[in-house]
């Protein structure tokens, strides 16, 4: 999903069909030209964006319905799952030998608090 080497049609069809996202193949391939012309003529410092900003030029430049539904499904995907593993380290420590006898509700708010308050947003 990387703008920076040209992407396939075939590579955006076969997102979505393993996501089982519908899209009109006429209308995608409307829109992988749209992409294809916006690559020949890429903004200002377009190379050194993140990924996700650049897709956010392309789509603050062309209405692409079906690219936003599949960039909806490949951006939603985490890349680690380190506040998976964060959760259950947090959980080993509230729920030890000693506190067993916690509810689960006090265990919630307990690891609630636990967590560092910029990561509460992403939930």
């Amino acid at each position: 999903m990387d703008l920076r080497c040209k992407p396939k049609l075939d590579d955006f069809l076969n997102i979505a069909e393993k996501f089982k996202i519908a899209v009109n193949v006429d209308l995608l391939f409307e829109e992988f030209v749209n992409l294809d012309f916006f690559l020949k003529n890429p903004p200002n410092n377009f190379a050194g964006l993140k990924i996700d900003q650049q897709w956010v030029n392309y789509f603050k430049s062309y209405r692409s319905q079906n690219f936003l539904q599949i960039c909806y499904h490949i951006f939603s995907l985490s890349h680690s799952n380190a506040m998976t593993e964060r959760i259950f380290s947090l959980m080993t420590l509230a729920w030890r030998k000693e506190r067993n006898c916690l509810s689960m509700s006090t265990l919630e708010l307990s690891i609630t608090l636990m967590k560092p308050a910029k990561n509460l947003l992403s939930f």
